[in-house]
């Protein structure tokens, strides 16, 4: 637990930030003053791990489109599974409010 007040945080580092854990760190780290610095590394795209909260980026995409381009960034397919971590995680930082 942060001390009250909490000290100031310089940075997010989320490392193998699993499915929504991911957007949580990047909100988190917008919300700080100044829009601290963050290094998100995104893992397992299919887990949604926060019941009822669905990230902004998600509604940019019928859900159908969505699903299918999470499942495919866990193929075992390199090529195909980076397009799509690429089109989510573009996706995450456009949507950052």
């Amino acid at each position: 637990f942060l001390p009250n007040p909490a000290p100031p945080i310089d940075a997010v580092v989320a490392l193998h930030a699993c499915g929504d854990l991911s957007d949580m760190a990047l909100t988190f780290a917008q919300q700080q003053q100044h829009n601290c610095p963050f290094l998100v590394c995104p893992c397992c795209f299919t887990k949604h791990l926060i019941p009822n909260v669905m990230p902004s980026w998600y509604t940019c995409l019928p859900v159908n489109e969505l699903e299918c381009v999470q499942r495919l960034a866990e193929s075992e397919n390199r090529e195909l599974s980076k397009r799509a971590m690429t089109i989510i995680n573009s996706l995450r930082l456009h949507h950052i409010d």
